[in-house]
């Protein structure tokens, strides 16, 4: 088996892989078919922790060598929506209990000597540093013919070097020196008159630039984009201990109970070196299951569970006390040592600098948060004649305490070039366009109960026809905090009255304005979550070799803790966003840039008291027909509408207006900030046909293939930040969801070699030498998809109304054919201008649709050879694996740069793993 796990599911179901624009990690957002809220999580033993959105370590390998595969469709016995391909890992233990003692130890080992060149790795130069060991062991025994133990211990050990490219400025632009930089004259913002040579004197580079200098490494690439490689590896190390116990009560009554803990350390790099994250991450679950049988039509079962999650992100400057101090800005500070570092700088077109800004896989820290969830299920199922009913339900409490995110308190500041004509210009002279810090304690402590209750009836008609019918009670509100925290602006509108006011939920003065929230809730709960289903499966001919099937199911998803964070607790006067802007004139002075930033400059991030949970319509049809005895196909239309689908739009925004007019006093409520509020009214939908051939391992072979070919559209441009082109106009954020690839086609086979004594190719003749030639196996999973959509952009505030996302005019078509496209110009970016802001046609809004370019697609074969020999006359085997992850070496490119004003427009700067070669052996008795 392949020891990519997370692919298994292709080999089952039709699962489009959904890319993240940034080619990275994907997301999901609640309501969308990735959504993690949209369908059960995966689950250990049978036991679901509702829990969307945490960082749990993934199982160990033992863990994985028995498991079953439950499909959505299945789940809705559990309450949930019966369309999702969802993958989960049940009882995922040994079954191979040939005697009273089993177990089996393993190794799998990959380096770099093994493997490709990344396309971007320095040629002539060893390759980066890789050293990949994932071992085990595990032990089970049969004590009594009613008992069983298992145990297992799995390890980890990962050092990947990193290949990771950004521009960083020259030692002569350090110096103040962009003579070398053609094509750009820089201008002295404070007399308007250019710099001479294109030299800024010694003299005014301003001292906290000076002192930051240092952290920018020396180009290492002779590129003009692409000036530096970091390789520098990530590192992680995981241990995990897993333990379970079968008894047989009775022939009617089995309970098992399993113990899973495991440790696990990541070293995460950033695109420059001095920025990289350190995460330490604790899991502990325990699950029972007791399921007794009343009689053979009769079956009761009940599942508990227990789940702790630890994790501890921080930056390499952590606790390191003074640090911020000394860089000299004032207004910024930290009240714990974990959140020490150095502030947040972002400078179009250049790497930016910060402790855990990211860049690479590394990520802004502080983040932190302890997790406790208790998992209660039961299920009934009787069956009489023609009906097979099911009932039970669910109960799920979750806690995420000392909840951390980022560190806002050091600082984050923006320079954009408008002043100077070149972003690290600005930086040097100290005079950032944008400039925010956090206040107050940041601190969370989230609770949530959920519960659900089903009924469900499979009533077979005929023998032709079965109808499948259920109803699914949900309740899951929004996670709500602990304390009386929660407050927001009223009302939370686009134009923010000067009659508004800042609210604490749960207060006298908030129920005189008849908001009746709970004290630390931030939204009304949505009680009306109901969920019918309804399905029919119709054979013509009774043999089921040709069976024609239909659904229609409701599902309502959620959202995720981390998600919810950002609108409880985080609003003024517990913890608050203070953000000075000065778009046009250089008035910030990086040393002192929150000096106006008072009361007028707060931002608020709430929650629409309204918000609902999103509302899912899922249907289905498919026609499948099995022929030549161990072939099948099917052919399926699968589509979903989703209407409270969750998008992020920002509030008390101006007008634009021409550059030089400052943007407070032009707010609808100049007496605040900008405002986000997460809202429940956008929609999505998705309609996709699939085509699939399987063949069933008989006469040495198997094969599954799958294609795909779909669309997804929505007008929530966002989730989590409030960025529309046109605040005023979100009709016109309607576009291709920027995370669904248009094409997906998916690969697996297994051949195992005929080769044997009594097999179609006899080995007799060999010998005893015959056991060299025997029980080989060829398998592989590949995957190909098209790439995803994204948008141009420009970067910072062009049109002046305090709201980003600005996307510029396009002239062109933008993509170009395949055989034009190239890493230096992916799209034709010539088709893409910055608008004339206020000219003679009165436009303040570029006419760029929203995810109107196409990233690179991906492709990727991954192929193992197996030689399996038996040892002993027991069954004792030894497997001897090598298996090869993008095996032809195929390079998959990432997005290039988005942004019409920065000079890696239309570049791409980084690619996926090259081929790596990996050997394994395991003895298993």
């Amino acid at each position: 088996m392949l020891m990519r796990f997370a692919l298994i599911a292709l080999l089952f179901v039709s699962v489009p892989l959904y890319a993240a624009p940034s080619g990275e990690e994907p997301e999901a957002a609640p309501g969308s078919p990735a959504a993690e809220s949209a369908s059960p999580p995966p689950g250990l033993d049978g036991v679901v922790f509702k829990d969307e959105g945490d960082g749990a370590l993934p199982p160990g390998l033992e863990q994985i060598k028995s498991f079953r595969m439950k499909l959505g469709g299945e789940w809705q016995s559990e309450g949930s929506v019966r369309d999702e391909s969802t993958a989960l890992i049940v009882n995922p233990f040994s079954v191979r209990k040939r005697g009273k003692i089993y177990g089996s130890i393993y190794e799998y080992h990959r380096n770099d000597n093994f493997d490709a060149r990344n396309y971007f790795d320095p040629v002539g130069k060893p390759l980066p540093e890789f050293k990949r060991n994932q071992f085990g062991v595990s032990l089970g025994a049969s004590v009594t013919s009613r008992l069983k133990v298992f145990g297992s211990y799995d390890g980890l050990r990962v050092i990947r070097g990193s290949t990771l490219l950004s521009l960083v400025p020259t030692n002569a632009m350090k110096r103040g020196d962009f003579s070398a930089v053609t094509g750009r004259q820089l201008v002295d913002p404070f007399t308007g008159e250019p710099f001479a040579g294109n030299r800024i004197p010694q003299e005014r580079i301003h001292p906290v630039a000076s002192r930051l200098l240092g952290l920018f490494p020396d180009p290492n690439r002779d590129d003009p984009v692409r000036n530096y490689v970091n390789n520098q590896p990530s590192v992680e190390n995981r241990d995990t201990i897993s333990s379970r116990i079968d008894y047989e009560w009775s022939p009617q009554t089995k309970i098992f109970g399993t113990y899973e803990i495991s440790d696990g350390v990541r070293r995460l790099v950033s695109a420059l070196p001095a920025f990289g994250n350190e995460v330490d991450e604790r899991e502990q679950d325990v699950a029972i299951d007791l399921s007794h049988s009343f009689s053979s039509n009769k079956v009761l079962s009940l599942k508990v569970g227990f789940k702790r999650f630890s994790s501890l992100q921080t930056s390499d400057q952590a606790f390191q006390e003074g640090l911020l101090d000394s860089i000299g800005i004032a207004g910024v500070g930290v009240i714990d040592p974990m959140d020490e570092g150095y502030p947040e700088m972002q400078i179009l077109g250049y790497s930016g600098i910060g402790s855990g800004t990211g860049g690479g896989f590394a990520s802004p820290s502080p983040e932190s948060f302890n997790q406790n969830s208790y998992s209660f299920s039961a299920g009934y199922t009787y069956v009489s004649g023609a009906h097979t009913l099911s009932l039970g339900g669910s109960l799920n409490f979750d806690q995420y305490n000392d909840m951390k995110t980022w560190g806002t308190r050091r600082g984050q500041f923006g320079f954009s070039g408008q002043f100077t004509g070149d972003a690290f210009a600005d930086f040097l002279l100290g005079i950032p366009y944008t400039a925010a810090r956090g206040v107050g304690s940041d601190r969370a402590d989230l609770r949530k109960r959920s519960w659900r209750l089903y009924l469900n009836d499979s009533w077979k008609l005929s023998p032709n026809i079965t109808l499948t019918m259920g109803l699914t009670y949900s309740y899951s509100p929004l996670f709500h905090s602990i304390h009386d925290n929660v407050s927001f602006f009223h009302p939370l509108v686009l134009e923010a009255p000067l009659d508004g006011e800042v609210v604490v939920t749960g207060s006298d003065r908030a129920r005189q304005l008849g908001l009746h929230l709970k004290p630390g809730h931030a939204a009304y709960d949505d009680k009306n979550d109901w969920q019918p289903s309804f399905g029919v499966a119709y054979s013509p001919f009774g043999n089921n070799r040709l069976v024609l099937r239909a659904s229609y199911s409701v599902g309502h998803g959620s959202m995720n803790p981390f998600q919810a964070l950002t609108y409880i607790g985080r609003n003024y006067p517990f913890f608050y966003v203070q953000k000075a802007e000065s778009p046009v004139r250089p008035d910030l002075d990086i040393a002192d840039p929150f000096k106006s930033a008072a009361l007028p400059a707060l931002s608020f991030t709430a929650a629409d008291p309204e918000l609902r949970n999103p509302f899912m319509q899922n249907r289905e049809v498919a026609l499948q027909y099995e022929f030549l005895g161990n072939w099948s196909m099917e052919l399926k239309y699968s589509g979903r509408i989703t209407t409270s689908f969750y998008r992020v739009v920002p509030g008390n925004v101006p007008l634009p207006a021409p550059a030089g007019e400052p943007i407070q006093p032009r707010r609808p409520n100049p007496n605040y900030g900008s405002f986000e509020i997460l809202k429940s009214d956008a929609t999505f939908t998705n309609n996709e046909l699939n085509a699939r051939v399987t063949r069933r391992l008989t006469d040495f072979f198997s094969l599954q293939a799958d294609f795909s070919w779909g669309r997804a559209i929505s007008d929530a441009y966002s989730w989590t930040f409030a960025n529309p082109n046109n605040p005023r106009d979100l009709a016109a954020e309607r576009s291709l969801w920027g995370f669904f690839p248009t094409k997906t086609f998916n690969l697996n086979y297994i051949l195992d070699l005929p080769l044997g004594k009594d097999r179609l190719l006899s080995t007799r003749w060999a010998g005893k030498l015959g056991v060299l030639f025997e029980g080989w196996r060829i398998s592989g999973i590949t995957n190909i998809k098209s790439g995803t959509p994204f948008s141009p952009e420009i970067f910072g505030d062009p049109n002046n109304d305090g709201v980003w996302g600005d996307r510029p005019d396009r002239i062109g078509e933008g993509n170009l054919p395949k055989s034009k496209r190239s890493i230096d110009k992916w799209f034709e970016t010539a088709d893409f201008r910055i608008p004339d802001y206020g000219g003679p046609e009165g436009r303040w809004f570029g006419n760029a649709g929203r995810n109107i370019l196409l990233s690179p697609g991906s492709t990727q074969w991954d192929i193992s050879v197996m030689k399996r020999t038996p040892v002993t006359r027991s069954g004792n085997l030894l497997e001897l694996r090598v298996q090869f992850f993008n095996a032809f070496n195929h390079v998959n490119f990432k997005q290039p740069g988005n942004f019409i004003n920065s000079p890696t427009f239309g570049v791409i700067s980084g690619a996926g793993n090259a081929r790596e070669i990996e050997i394994a052996l395991k003895y298993s008795f």
